[in-house]
């Protein structure tokens, strides 16, 4: 799957796809289900790859981040002060918009425009291995 393209995937997909995992225990995901799907199409964006980098960066929505800041993804945060940089979102939906609308605009574009070579070279082989 492309991550500069819709999955292609169905809202159920998307449901079945982030429902009933046992690491989910606050079900942060499979409510989110139905924003990881309108992002995907909104925003052109693959939004099981949105979701997968959500898991990870939130420890499934537990990190203290995510939880008091309804922040899935650590956005805005500095490896000097990552809880005082990172922002704060009024739900998770607006968190997810927020990521899709950015990844669309600076990282996911055609030719990766405008980001550092370094930058490129690694979001080039992200795709390769998320691909595969």
């Amino acid at each position: 799957m492309a991550l500069n393209k819709s999955s292609g995937l169905t809202l159920d997909d998307f449901k079945k796809i982030l429902s009933n995992h046992p690491s989910d225990k606050n079900d942060i995901f499979e409510k989110a289900a139905e924003d990881f799907y309108k992002a995907d199409r909104k925003y052109n964006v693959n939004g099981v790859f949105l979701a997968s980098i959500g898991i990870h960066e939130s420890a499934w929505g537990t990190s203290k981040i995510s939880v008091d800041k309804k922040n899935l993804f650590g956005y805005g945060a500095y490896d000097s002060s990552p809880y005082e940089s990172s922002y704060d979102f009024e739900d998770y939906r607006e968190g997810i918009e927020t990521l899709s609308k950015s990844m669309a605009k600076y990282y996911l574009n055609e030719d990766f425009e405008g980001l550092p070579t370094k930058i490129k070279e690694e979001l080039k082989i992200m795709c390769v291995l998320f691909t595969e």
